[in-house]
C-alpha cells in the first residue's frame, strides 16, 4: 500500500487512530503512566453514588445502562483493565485490521464505498477480539486484581449506619458493600417517612435519578451500632457542636 494511500478517507479513518494508540501505548510505557485514569468501571469507592451518578446522568432508564455496560464489555472495558492501557490496544486493532482489509479488497471490489463497509465491520471484530482477550488475559494471570468502584445498583440492598440524621431532602451514611468495603453515600428518606437519627442501622432500597443520591430506610432488623461507629457518631456529634459554638 503506497504510503500517499493513507491520506485516502477510507484508510485515514484506520491509519490515524492506528498512529495516536501507538503513540499513546509507547508514550504510557516509557513513562510508566498505566494508571492514569485508572479502570473505566468507576471512581474512587467513596464517591461511588456520585461518580456513577454523573456516568450515567444521560441514561434514560437503567434498562440502559445495562445495555450499555455489556456492550462495553465486549471491548474489554469495565473488567479491570485500566482504561491507559486498553484504549491504545483497541485504537490499533481498529487500525491495523481496518487497513489490512482495505488493501486485500481494494484490487478486488476496486470502489472504496463496496469494500470500506466490510473493512469496518472486521475492524469492529479486531477491537472486540482484542478487548476479549486482554481481559481474559488479565484474569488468568492476575495482573490487575483491583476491585471496580460498586456502581449505584450494587449499593441497594446494602446496609449500613446513618452518619448524621436523614431527613426527605438530605443525609450522609456509610454503606457497607458487598465486597465488605464502606462507602460514605449521599441519602434521603423516601417522602413521608420519618426521619433516621444518626447512628442507626439502614438499608438502601433504591436510588433518586432526579437529585442523584440513594432512598434508605430503617433496618427491620437493626442492631446496636458497632464500638467504632459510636466513636465515629462522637466525634461527627462533636465537630456538629464544634462548628456551631465558632
Amino acid at each position: 500500500m503506497p504510503w500517499s494511500s493513507l491520506l485516502e478517507w477510507w484508510n485515514l479513518i484506520f491509519a490515524l487512530p492506528f498512529g495516536v494508540g501507538l503513540l499513546l501505548g509507547a508514550g504510557f510505557a516509557l513513562t510508566g503512566l498505566t494508571d492514569v485514569g485508572g479502570d473505566a468501571g468507576g471512581d474512587n469507592a467513596h464517591d461511588a453514588g456520585d461518580a456513577d451518578h454523573d456516568a450515567h446522568d444521560a441514561a434514560d432508564s437503567d434498562h440502559h445502562d445495562s445495555v450499555l455496560k455489556d456492550i462495553l464489555h465486549w471491548f474489554g472495558v469495565g473488567t479491570g483493565i485500566p482504561l491507559t492501557l486498553l484504549l491504545p490496544a483497541l485504537m490499533m486493532a481498529w487500525g491495523f485490521a481496518g487497513l489490512t482489509v482495505n488493501h486485500l479488497l481494494e484490487p478486488l471490489l476496486k470502489i472504496p464505498l463496496l469494500y470500506f463497509p466490510i473493512s469496518t465491520v472486521a475492524a469492529v471484530g479486531a477491537m472486540i477480539l482484542t478487548g476479549r482477550f486482554a481481559s481474559f488475559l488479565a484474569r488468568k494471570l492476575g495482573i490487575f486484581d483491583e476491585t471496580p468502584a460498586p456502581t449505584r445498583q450494587d449499593l441497594i440492598g446494602c446496609s449500613g449506619y446513618a452518619v448524621f440524621t436523614i431527613t426527605e431532602t438530605e443525609g450522609v451514611a456509610n454503606i457497607r458493600s458487598k465486597t465488605g468495603d464502606i462507602h460514605r453515600i449521599a441519602c434521603r428518606v423516601q417522602p413521608g417517612h420519618p426521619p433516621i437519627p444518626a447512628g442507626t442501622q439502614l438499608i438502601v432500597v433504591g436510588y433518586n435519578h432526579d437529585s442523584g443520591d440513594f432512598f434508605v430506610e430503617a433496618h427491620p432488623f437493626a442492631i446496636e451500632p458497632a464500638p467504632t461507629q459510636q466513636q465515629e457518631l462522637r466525634e461527627n456529634q462533636q465537630t456538629q457542636i464544634g462548628g456551631q459554638t465558632h
